[in-house]
């Protein structure tokens, strides 16, 4: 897969809610680093998956991504997207999320697999 394929496979696995696919995307150690919307960061692989796992599991929220622009070499790759992130809060009460997504792909072992993942709440 080229860079776009392996960036849209990256965030159709998020959409599905489909964690097998999702892992497969991603660098398997340390390296791997996850800053949520509100500054909390998640570091490694199995940290993140198990984050993920969680996130899946919920019904309820929905998103939507929207390139915004790609820096690609032939070692690592940066894809900055807008999100709407839509869910419900712990009393049932729909919210909304708008952030920018920030997502680093390196080229390794004939595939691009995300290392960086950083969500900017926009004010």
């Amino acid at each position: 897969m080229n860079f776009k394929e392996s960036l849209d496979n990256h965030l159709s696995s998020i959409s599905a809610r489909n964690l097998e696919e999702f892992s497969r995307t991603l660098v398997k150690d340390d390296r791997l680093t996850l800053i949520m919307p509100n500054s909390s960061v998640l570091n490694g692989y199995e940290a993140i998956v198990d984050f993920h796992k969680n996130w899946f599991s919920d019904p309820d929220w929905s998103i939507e991504t929207t390139l915004l622009k790609t820096i690609e070499s032939n070692a690592s790759c940066i894809a900055l997207l807008d999100v709407v992130y839509n869910d419900l809060d712990e009393s049932g009460e729909p919210y909304q999320l708008n952030y920018i997504l920030s997502l680093t792909f390196v080229f390794e072992g004939g595939s691009w697999l995300l290392t960086f993942d950083q969500n900017t709440m926009r004010s």
